[in-house]
This record gives structure tokens, sequence and C-alpha cells, in this order.
């Protein structure tokens, strides 16, 4: 982050639509401060894991000391992450927390510390998209070894100072340039490019784009704020006032599982 800054500074000056702009730095590491000491809080008000219960009851067991078991855990968890994070975009109670993430107006590696904090419904939720791998035999410390190498792989790819890579590696692998493309509001990027550390699955699912026009960072309708309290609760909000003024029960539904859609959701837009 601080190369990146210096970088900044040097190139751009301050630009504040480039780099990056004290306010919201300063919002992004509350927000990540937040929800690093949150965290346990989180466990205790949902111990229950779906990946646990899954790699318990599945007759399937993979053995951890075989090379292979581990290059199948990465395929297998790289793509239940692309689906999980598919999700997050697409069901309305998990993007009350994930949109938080994608608050910022400015794209650089802090950006990448902008986590939701206490939301433990999102993370219990979110995590059942790995169930799969339990499944087919993936000892859970394996599938959770390969969620934070993700997790860590994709940090540095929060920066506008690398361009395009190799055409090899932009094929095959999430890159800075991939991730842009997911930070877009505006299209065609809104709501593409999903991968963790592959950008194979994007590819084969339909939900891949490219680089091309300038890309325009935040969410369609951005909250305009640089209150950490306000960013990380106001999507949140915005779905429990939906909640209350809902006719009846499917409404209610279709408000916490359905689609974001108008106009409780800052990201709405014409979606592919």
């Amino acid at each position: 982050m601080t190369a990146e800054w210096i970088s900044w500074r040097h190139i751009a000056g301050s630009d504040r639509k480039n780099g990056f702009h004290g306010p919201d730095t300063m919002n992004s590491l509350v927000i990540g401060i937040a929800s690093k000491a949150t965290g346990p809080l989180e466990n205790l008000l949902v111990p229950f894991s779906f990946v646990l219960v899954a790699a318990a009851l599945t007759p399937i067991h993979l053995p951890a000391d075989r090379w292979w078991t581990w290059i199948t855990a990465f395929v297998a968890t790289d793509f239940c992450y692309y689906w999980g994070h598919r999700a997050d975009h697409r069901v309305r109670i998990l993007w009350t927390a994930h949109s938080v993430h994608h608050s910022s107006e400015q794209f650089n590696m802090s950006t990448a510390l902008r986590m939701p904090a206490l939301m433990p419904f999102a993370t219990f939720l979110h995590n059942a998209a790995f169930v799969p791998a339990a499944v087919i035999g993936v000892p859970p410390f394996i599938i959770l070894f390969w969620q934070l190498a993700s997790t860590i792989f994709q940090w540095p790819l929060h920066t506008q100072r690398i361009g395009f890579l190799p055409t090899p590696i932009e094929y095959v692998f999430n890159t800075p340039s991939h991730h842009r493309v997911h930070h877009g509001s505006n299209n065609p990027y809104l709501d593409k490019n999903y991968g963790g550390v592959l950008i194979i699955w994007d590819r084969i699912f339909g939900s891949y784009a490219h680089e091309t026009s300038p890309i325009t960072y935040g969410l369609t309708k951005n909250i305009g704020t640089f209150n950490p309290i306000k960013t990380n609760f106001h999507e949140f909000i915005t779905m429990l006032a939906d909640i209350g003024q809902a006719p009846g029960t499917q409404t209610v539904l279709r408000a916490v599982f359905g689609p974001p859609a108008a106009p409780a959701h800052p990201r709405t837009t014409t979606r592919t």
C-alpha cells in the first residue's frame, strides 16, 4: 500500500479520482480493522458451519497427504468461490454485506481492506458455497487453506498501477485488469469477473468482461459518505426498510433473497 501510494504521489499528484484520497482510505482502514476485531464475536454468534457438516456426512474422504488432493482442492475451492461471489452480487441479503467492499469510489490496495463488520449471517450463508468441495471429500482444513490463499492472492489485484499482464496469464488467472472490471459500476462492467484466483470460470459461465473503456468505481448510486458506520450498514438498513414496507410474505422473501432491484438497491442498472 505504501509503495502504491508513493507511486501515485509521484505520477498522479493529488487527483482524488486516481490513487488515494485520504478520507476514503481512512474509511477503508477503519472498516477493515473493525471487521477483524469483530470476527471472533461473529464466530460466537454463528458457530455452525455447513462445510464441517458436509465433510462429516460425505462418504468420500480424499487423503490429505497426496499432492493431487491439494490440486483437486484448489480447483474445487476456486470453483466454489466463483459461485459464492456471484451469489454475493445476486442475492440481496448477501449483497448487504458485500456492497461494503464495493462502496469505495477509489480503487487501490486499501479498498481490499474494506470488508463488512458484524454481518455474521452473510459469512454463514456465503460459506455454504464451499459445501461441494467438502462433499467430494476435500478435508475442511485444506478448503480453509485455499480460501485464505485466495484472499491473499486477490489483495494486490486492487490497483490501477499495473496494466495488462502477458496474454496467457490474463486468459487463465485473475489479474488487476480483470478485478478493475469487477469493481466497475458502469456497463459493460457491472457484475462481471467474479473469479478468485482463476478467471476461466467467468469465461465458461458467461460473466467475463475485458477492460476496454474507462471504469467508474463504486456503486451505481454512491452513498456519499466517509462515515465507516454508515458505509458498513447502509445497504442492510435499506433492506430492513424494504422489509418493513413489504405488503406480504412473498415480497419480504423477495426483498431478502431475491436479486438486488430498484429502488432499494444502490447498484441498480441493466444487468446482463
